[in-house]
């Protein structure tokens, strides 16, 4: 049972090794979370010129609500972390230059950027006094995720103890679920083509969702009917569900931290001196478990059992500065490469930065010079494939 547990956390420390990279150029892999949320910054102005938004009371809270627009909803999620526990080495000028040019590509391609924040699920379960007296209701789009269900998913999070940057990975999921799920995309995943004329960018769309009487409907389906999709194989890098597809997989992957945590502490408590400076016999430990490992644990297990839950996963994102990348190599024949012919975006993410092997500096592989990179490659990328006729949607 020893080995076996062993073999498991090795395999498990190896994919969260991985996963940390993407984000940290540094050593420190335990960040104590110390900062409670932070009001994050302002949306500007995303949609198109058909489309005016409500304001609640920021910017960031706006919706569709007069004539019919085509473009589709992409959401992405934003929390600002404390400058003390921030890993990525960016500051907030620099996150917020990096969350403007992910929404300036992603409208070029014809879609309606939105950033969620942590004050946007503040405000979506705010408790409002209806004008009858006594009830009170709540703004959240979603039937299924109702005050009390998002108050015991904030409790468990809170109880796991986890560094800023895991809990936010958790967190991206509590806003999809108040949005009633959609599209979502990493603010380092860029569009790879502009969406043609009455035509969606994506094989297998996203809602083309469109304003009427104040309300948003859907006109296409989601991949899979809907069900919980991960187009980046194990990370929501480019996910899509729907709105309780998204809140059961959060649910489930907090069940499997759950028990990691304990196992992991019942291990700790087990193997090391317990000098009385943690707790290790409870949850009061810094817990590293991410969305991303949670994933692999609840297909892992799938695979051994159909009765737990596990999301699906596909190859749609692609990867630059690698084999095959037409960029790198300065070849428009590789636009139609097996790597980049059917992919919908590409992901700048601080894990590909470290194992790329045609980072044009070694200094640019870290996270801070995503936005830097991600724009060259992109205007790149665009002379040389847009025109490409082997790029194909179909």
């Amino acid at each position: 049972m020893s080995k076996l547990y062993s073999r498991t956390n090795f395999l498990h420390c190896s994919i969260l090794l991985l996963h940390f990279f993407a984000w940290s150029g540094i050593q420190n892999l335990r960040v104590r979370a110390s900062s409670a949320y932070e009001s994050t910054i302002n949306n500007d102005e995303t949609t198109s010129s058909t489309t005016t938004r409500t304001k609640d009371t920021k910017d960031n809270n706006l919706e569709p609500t007069t004539t019919t627009s085509n473009n589709d909803i992409i959401y992405t999620y934003y929390e600002k972390i404390d400058m003390l526990n921030r890993t990525t080495g960016m500051s907030d000028e620099e996150d917020s230059d990096l969350l403007n040019f992910w929404k300036e590509t992603w409208k070029a391609a014809g879609y309606m950027p939105i950033i969620l924040t942590a004050e946007d699920i503040m405000i979506s379960f705010q408790r409002h006094d209806d004008d009858d007296g006594g009830q009170t209701t709540t703004t959240t789009k979603s039937k299924y995720f109702t005050k009390d269900r998002y108050d015991s998913i904030t409790s468990r999070l809170n109880n796991l103890n986890q560094d800023d940057f895991s809990r936010i990975l958790f967190r991206r999921w509590i806003a999809m679920a108040t949005v009633d799920g959609g599209w979502f995309s990493d603010y380092d995943n860029f569009p790879l083509r502009r969406r043609r004329r009455h035509q969606s960018y994506f094989s297998s769309p996203p809602p083309n969702q469109i304003a009427q009487a104040g309300k948003l409907h859907l006109q296409e389906q989601l991949p899979n009917d809907g069900k919980m999709t991960l187009h980046d194989i194990l990370s929501p890098t480019l996910a899509s569900g729907s709105g309780k597809e998204w809140l059961d997989t959060l649910e489930n992957m907090l069940d499997d931290a759950e028990k990691h945590c304990q196992r992991a502490a019942e291990y700790r408590h087990r193997h090391d001196d317990n000098d009385g400076r943690e707790n290790y016999g409870s949850h009061n430990i810094n817990c590293f478990w991410t969305d991303s490992l949670g994933i692999h644990s609840l297909r892992t297990n799938n695979n051994h059992n159909q009765d737990i839950p596990a999301p699906k996963t596909s190859r749609q994102v692609a990867v630059p500065f690698d084999k095959d990348d037409p960029v790198s190599f300065n070849d428009p024949k590789l636009c139609s490469s097996k790597n980049f012919r059917n992919k919908w975006t590409v992901h700048f993410g601080g894990e590909i930065l470290q194992r790329g092997k045609y980072i044009p500096s070694p200094k640019d592989r870290l996270p801070k010079h995503r936005l830097k990179l991600a724009r060259s490659w992109l205007d790149q990328w665009h002379i040389l494939c847009d025109d490409n006729k082997t790029d194909s949607m179909k």
